[in-house]
Parts: C-alpha cells; structure tokens; sequence
C-alpha cells in the first residue's frame, strides 16, 4: 500500500506538463496603510488560481477561470499605476482554533518532521532514550489521550507559566479518531505527576529538542483556544468597460490562548501568509495603488511524499500501526523501492524497481483489492 501511493504520486509527476499562469498584486494605501490586494476577476470572469488546474498541469475543463497571459497582466499594471481603487466591502470575520492534541507516535514524527528536521527513524530512537531516562511516557501509542494525571499536570504548568486566564473552564479531552486505533497507552507526554520544564531537564542537543516539542504540546492541548479576527477587503476599478475585483485579507490574533506554549507547523505557515496589517475602512472608501507586481508562475507538479506524510498517509488510510510505520519506510529503503532525494524537503523518490514493482503487483492485485486502495489513499 505504501508503495502504491508512492508510485502513484511519481506516474503523475511524470505525466505533468507544467502550464503558466499570471498571478497580479497590487499594493494599495488607505488611511495611511500599505496592504496588498491580488486580482481576483477580470469583468466578472474569476482569474485562474492553482485550483483551477488538474495534477497534469493543465486547466480542468469545467474551470470557467481566465488564466491572464503575462501581456495581458503587464497591461494592466500600467493601467492600475496610480489610480484609486473604490472599496466595496470590507468584511469582519472572527475566527477560533482550537490546540492540538498531545502526540500520538505519528504525529510526533510528523512534527518532528517539520519543526526539527528529524526523520522518524531517529525521532524514535531520540523517543527511546528520553522514554528509557524516564523523562517521557511510552512513544508507541494511537491515542492522544491523557490521563487524570496528565491532564491536572499539564493544566498546573500552563497555569504557572500563562496565569488562570490560559486555561478553559473544565479539562480538555481527547479520544482517538481512526477505528483501528488501540487505547492501551495514552498519548506522548511529559512523565511524572507534575512536569519537568525542558530547561530543568538536564538534556541537550536533539534529546532536548524533541522533549520541549512533546511538553510544549501536552500543555497547549489544556490551554484555551487562539481567537482572532479575519478581515477581507474587495475594491474594484475599471479597464474600459471591464470591471477589475481585487482582494486582500488578513488575519489579527486577538487571545492568542494556547498559541503562547505551541504552534504546529502548519498552522505557523497559515499566520505568516495572512500576517498584514488592513485598514478599517467602508465600501465606497478610496485605496491608492502603486506598482503591480505580476509574477508568471507554473503549475507545479504533484508533490512527492516525504517520510512524515507518508506515515501520516498510512495513518489516515489506517494501514500499519505505531510501531510499524518505520519498518515500512525501512523495508521500502533496502529493497531499493524508494531513496531519499537531496535537499532540506527531504522527499522520497521512488526508483526505477520500485515503479516496476509496483505495476507488477498492480498488474496481479484482484479488481476489489485495488478498489479498496484506490479508496482509502485516493488513488
């Protein structure tokens, strides 16, 4: 199964033909706020965003979106220069999310993936050793619950580091999702009646780096939720008797709850895309703009797996277990199915024999068999 979904994902690479698009933005001043605002629609025809377009590179053919060629974005940047854009709405939306929950073994290794640039083979050899010092709890669990013990110590660490308004009312629980999943260890969590603080640990080097991501966790899975608030601007202006839709958004925390212990890798990416500043305006208001950026981009290609979304693959899909997930990326490596590929995304490419291998055992899987593949992976 795992190298079906790796193989799958390499075919279409292959088959991708990259296809360009213009992306335009524009940057605008209101009330003495510089923000900036992408085109969204050219006469009401919505512009070509990477959704509109298949894992072959290309369009899809029910997509009505405009891909602007880079003439016509060049054109509309010297028509934009300088004019004052008309606000037609500005659009005040809250927003809440909720922590994480504690680390099960996959989402450590996805974490540790992410944040400290561990692969899972040595996120869990790191795990051993602070399991066998006894500074964490055993590291080969599908649950990310806590228990009573746990949960108070988490609580009374967020409450001495944060203060009483970190925390909700009542304990947060949490259960694990997948059907296959066995309980018989709770989650990934600091040891202990009451938890030490990484820099009380005595450890260095990666044994302290991962330590301080799984406490980090455990005590932001207690915390109260990050509140905030997203604001999206629509202006317009005029090409001849064509109407231009700009958009811009951006987001403001405003309880930034359990966000103060932990942020997931993800959800740091969210902020950072949508970290602008937007002036409080109202529709018929006027925005200034300024040079338009218009960058011409490619469709990219399917994006390879790499060992922490493999498992998390696996683990969505519900085949393997915990304690199974390195040995399937071990057993892929030494039979010569897949390698490693150079680079920082540390992305797995499938060989020549793991294709072969593949569309053999493609090629002799019975029809319901594929089937049940197909569904679970989206292949």
């Amino acid at each position: 199964a795992a190298l079906a979904a790796l193989a799958r994902q390499e075919r279409a690479r292959l088959a991708h033909v990259a296809a360009g698009y213009v992306r335009l933005t524009l940057p605008l001043t209101a009330q003495d706020v510089t923000f900036r605002a992408a085109l969204l629609s050219v006469g009401g025809v919505p512009v070509a965003t990477p959704k509109d377009f298949g894992p072959d590179g290309q369009q899809k053919p029910d997509s009505p979106a405009l891909a602007l060629d880079p003439t016509r974005g060049r054109h509309l940047a010297r028509h934009l220069l300088g004019q004052a854009l008309t606000v037609r709405a500005c659009d005040d939306t809250p927003f809440t999310t909720r922590p994480p929950a504690p680390f099960t073994t996959s989402t450590m290794q996805q974490e540790a993936s992410k944040q400290l640039k561990f692969s899972p083979a040595h996120t869990m050899d790191v795990a051993q050793r602070l399991y066998e010092s006894g500074k964490i709890t055993y590291m080969r669990t599908d649950s990310p619950a806590l228990s009573t013990e746990a949960t108070q110590a988490a609580r009374a660490a967020a409450l001495a580091a944060y203060g009483a308004g970190s925390l909700p009312p009542a304990p947060r629980q949490y259960a694990a999702k997948g059907s296959n999943a066995q309980e018989a260890h709770e989650a990934v969590r600091p040891a202990g009646k009451q938890f030490t603080p990484p820099a009380a640990t005595g450890l260095t080097g990666d044994d302290l780096a991962l330590y301080d991501l799984i406490y980090r966790r455990t005590v932001a899975s207690q915390m109260t939720d990050l509140l905030g608030m997203k604001r999206t601007i629509y202006l317009s202006a005029a090409e001849g008797d064509q109407d231009l839709l700009f958009g811009a958004s951006g987001r403001a925390v405003t309880d930034p709850g359990f966000s103060r212990a932990y942020q997931d890798a993800s959800e740091a990416e969210v902020e950072a895309e949508a970290a602008q500043d937007l002036p409080d305006v109202q529709a018929g208001a006027q925005a200034l703009a300024g040079e338009a950026d218009v960058q011409t981009r490619k469709t990219p290609a399917p994006r390879r797996f790499t060992e922490a979304s493999l498992v998390q693959a696996l683990e969505r899909a519900e085949v393997g277990r915990p304690s199974t997930y390195i040995s399937i990326l071990a057993t892929l490596a030494d039979r010569g199915y897949v390698r490693m590929l150079p680079g920082e995304a540390r992305q797995l490419g499938v060989t020549f024999l793991g294709l072969l291998v593949s569309t053999y055992l493609e090629q002799h899987r019975s029809e319901e068999h594929t089937s049940e593949l197909q569904s679970r992976f989206g292949i």
